[in-house]
């Protein structure tokens, strides 16, 4: 069994530690749809699997890697549509480097417009779509309302161990990559 490591880190007084959401979430308006912004405290692979499950199935992944330790090429990977059954594989395999590691993002896109969910490099996940299932869902689960808070200043680690993750991952479906966005880049160079 792998050690777990931390994905990110806050400095409570002068040592750095940890940091982990409260299980809160909270409707929030944005420019667009209506969203849930989600802290989950852990188990953010099978809280995927079940907001997932709210929304309607085929499921597309759309993996942001926006930093590599591993000199992969950057950039938004959309996978082929998944059953359930597939994308329980793959968050199977992939959702302890997913929960400890902060180079990516990932999005579970359901068919049509019928829900997203993403699943971010702070270890915060935002919903859209089907909310009152969602809120369901989270409910079931212990989460309260309240404000998701991240904490600031934070530290985001990529570590080595899950280096090997990541070349696996990007060799798992014939992905079909495009450029990030500048609203995907991690850290923005000035030329």
């Amino acid at each position: 069994m792998r050690k777990l490591l931390a994905k990110l880190e806050h400095l409570v007084g002068s040592e750095l530690e940890p940091f982990h959401f409260a299980n809160t979430f909270v409707r929030e308006k944005t420019t667009g749809p209506e969203r849930l912004r989600i802290g989950p405290r852990g188990g953010h692979r099978s809280l995927m699997e079940m907001l997932a499950a709210c929304a309607e199935p085929p499921h597309k992944l759309l993996y942001l890697l926006h930093t590599t330790r591993t000199d992969a090429s950057l950039g938004r990977y959309e996978s082929p549509w998944l059953e359930p059954a597939e994308l329980k594989a793959f968050l199977s395999r992939f959702g302890d480097f997913l929960a400890q590691d902060s180079r990516h993002d990932l999005w579970v896109l359901g068919a049509g417009t019928k829900g997203t969910i993403v699943w971010d490099r702070h270890d915060m996940m935002f919903a859209y779509g089907p909310l009152d299932r969602y809120i369901h869902v989270l409910e079931s689960g212990g989460f309260r309302e309240g404000w998701p808070t991240l904490p600031d200043p934070h530290v985001h680690h990529y570590h080595a161990e899950w280096d090997d993750a990541e070349r696996e991952m990007l060799a798992y479906f014939q992905w079909r990559r495009t450029d990030l966005r500048p609203e995907d880049e991690q850290i923005r160079m000035e030329p």
